[in-house]
C-alpha cells in the first residue's frame, strides 16, 4: 500500500475503534488502557525483532 494510502487507512481505523469503543460504552479511562496495550503489544513485537527498523519517514506526518 503506498505510504500516503497506508496513512489514511490508518486514520480510518483509528476513529472507526475509537467510535466503536465510545458506542459500546467505554469510558476514556478504558480507552486509554486499551491504547496503552496496544503499544506494548508493539514495543513487544519490537523486542522480539530489533532488526526490523522503522524510518521516521515511515511514520508519516500525524497530522490530521
Amino acid at each position: 500500500m503506498h505510504n500516503q494510502d497506508s496513512t489514511r487507512a490508518i486514520e480510518i481505523l483509528a476513529k472507526a475503534t475509537f467510535k466503536q469503543l465510545q458506542a459500546g460504552g467505554y469510558e476514556r479511562v478504558q480507552m486509554i488502557r486499551f491504547a496503552t496495550e496496544l503499544l506494548a503489544l508493539i514495543g513487544s513485537s519490537v523486542t522480539a525483532n530489533p532488526q526490523e527498523r522503522i524510518a521516521p519517514t515511515d511514520l508519516g506526518d500525524g497530522v490530521t
